[in-house]
């Protein structure tokens, strides 16, 4: 391909200007300001191999316009080097890159205070605690002023449509609470942990009110917090999770 001579006599062709801008392309993307983390992360014997081979491509690349003999093999010498150069940015791309900052999702870790009540005559009485929309823990007998007792069904209850002609009788409609543990929270035990998908919720018994009146039998209040731990080898062991086997208190009752 002929070559134009510059304002300098230097003749130059497309082959010498496509080397070279490719060299200063490459050579930006190791001193641009963008990309100081890739220069830091490259050794410094890396960095001067790849502007020595840059510098010695664009100087085989004009020698070859600016010579009369040998073009043909200073065109392959500087193709040569220029594959060369290439071949150690995508390396230093590839493996010196550092990889990017990736601000990992914070999980908020869930915390609540709930209430609830029973007392012998009926009401819109809050009887239930809500772990985080993951599993329930229902209040059941026994319960007085000194302790609780709630109930966690880790399978579904099933409604019996027929029920069998044989003991123990059952009705019609009647919901059966399957696979349920007992879990007793009394002065000396307050706080017990829950294990479900993954995450373990510390239950506390803050405070028991016994709010009697004339006219009711019973009337009791339980306070709890709710908050949830760590997933530590101490949290986990002392954990109860589905599986495990909780004793039913004497008077059980759903």
């Amino acid at each position: 391909m002929a070559g134009k001579t510059g304002p300098l006599g230097i003749r130059y062709s497309p082959w010498s200007i496509i080397f070279t801008v490719i060299v200063i392309g490459i050579a930006y993307e190791l001193t641009a300001p963008a990309a100081w983390q890739l220069v830091g992360a490259l050794p410094k014997g890396f960095i001067v191999a790849v502007l020595l081979i840059g510098a010695c491509t664009i100087f085989t690349a004009f020698l070859s316009d600016n010579v009369n003999r040998f073009q043909f093999g200073l065109k392959l010498i500087s193709g040569a080097l220029l594959l060369s150069l290439l071949s150690l940015f995508g390396h230093a791309v590839y493996f010196y890159y550092p990889a990017p900052n990736v601000v990992a999702a914070t999980h908020i870790a869930y915390s609540s205070r709930q209430v609830l009540e029973i007392s012998n005559i009926p009401g819109g009485y809050n009887q239930t605690l809500n772990l985080d929309n993951v599993a329930t823990l229902r209040l059941a007998a026994p319960f007085n002023r000194e302790s609780v007792t709630l109930l966690w069904t880790t399978l579904p209850s099933i409604t019996i449509d027929e029920p069998p002609q044989f003991p123990p009788i059952i009705t019609r409609g009647e919901v059966i609470a399957r696979g349920s543990q007992y879990i007793t929270f009394d002065v000396e035990h307050p706080v017990q942990l829950i294990r479900v998908d993954g995450r373990i919720f510390g239950v506390s018994l803050e405070d028991i009110h016994d709010k009697k009146t004339p006219d009711r039998i019973f009337w009791f209040e339980y306070d709890f917090a709710i908050s949830e731990v760590e997933l530590t080898a101490e949290n986990l062991a002392a954990a109860i999770n589905q599986r495990t086997a909780q004793p039913t208190p004497e008077g059980a009752k759903p």
